[in-house]
């Protein structure tokens, strides 16, 4: 299953080699400001299981959350 987070990060300090902006969590909208590759990691690490469980959760219950694409054919 894909999980889907937001990343959002400051050029300027891209720019000088540096990493910083927020990661949201889309399926539940949480929010971490991160300073480094390893804080980022660390959230999208801690929050998969919670984005999962809501994922599945909003699916209908036909659904194989395993297949479900962007697209579905009509």
């Amino acid at each position: 299953m894909f999980v889907s987070y937001v990343v959002r990060l400051r050029a300027a300090q891209l720019r000088r080699g540096a990493l910083a902006g927020e990661v949201v969590a889309v399926a539940s909208g949480r929010r971490y400001q991160v300073t480094s590759v390893e804080q980022l990691v660390a959230f999208l690490t801690r929050s998969c299981g919670e984005e999962e469980t809501l994922i599945r959760q909003a699916m209908p219950p036909d659904d194989d959350p395993e297949e479900a694409t962007l697209c579905r054919p009509t």
